[in-house]
């Protein structure tokens, strides 16, 4: 089979038969052309693919030895940090957060705070736990201060001047407590 002219030879029963391939060769080269007949868009969009592959894949390549190039540094055990570590992390940066707009959005109840907190832990240091397991310690110490705080008798007094409009309302005619008395006394009468 060194020159294409030559006829092939194929030994059937010990017998070299020669077998006419050039027929054979023009039917399959004409069926082959048949069923590669594809759009040019199809092969162009082909093209494409491929070539943004390669691309793609020199991309990984060149990090890959770039990460291969560089030393590989040895991790502390300091840096590996569990999954509570990670959670108390957040928790402080959201409470931080908290803190910063409640100052920020009420600096007259931040120097309230800052004056009026040391005397209140003196006289009731559980306080002092209470605020700091808080999620927004400069909040909690607030409602703190307006709870417990000696001398201020501004919700007592709120709460006397609303008793005593429901007494002086009660004592006029009509009311609704002076009708549950007439219709208890007509009761006792029925009976």
């Amino acid at each position: 089979m060194n020159n294409e002219t030559e006829q092939p030879v194929s030994e059937v029963d010990g017998e070299q038969v020669e077998v006419e391939t050039s027929d054979v060769r023009e039917e399959v080269v004409e069926e082959v052309q048949e069923e590669r007949k594809v759009p040019l868009s199809a092969l162009e969009a082909e093209r494409r693919r491929r070539q943004e592959a390669e691309a793609e894949k020199r991309v990984y390549e060149q990090l890959a030895s770039r990460r291969e190039q560089q030393p590989q540094e040895e991790v502390d055990g300091d840096e590996w940090i569990t999954r509570d570590q990670h959670t108390k992390t957040i928790q402080q940066a959201k409470r931080e957060i908290l803190e910063e707009a409640f100052v920020n959005s009420n600096p007259d109840a931040y120097q309230q705070i800052k004056d009026k907190l040391p005397g209140l832990i003196e006289t009731k240091p559980w306080v002092e736990d209470v605020i700091k397991n808080a999620p927004n310690r400069w909040q909690r110490a607030w409602e703190l201060i307006g709870d417990l705080s000696p001398g201020e008798a501004t919700k007592p007094v709120k709460r006397n001047q609303d008793a005593e409009r429901i007494v002086q309302n009660s004592k006029k005619p009509g009311s609704p407590t002076a009708a549950v008395k007439s219709a208890t006394m007509s009761r006792t009468w029925l009976f």
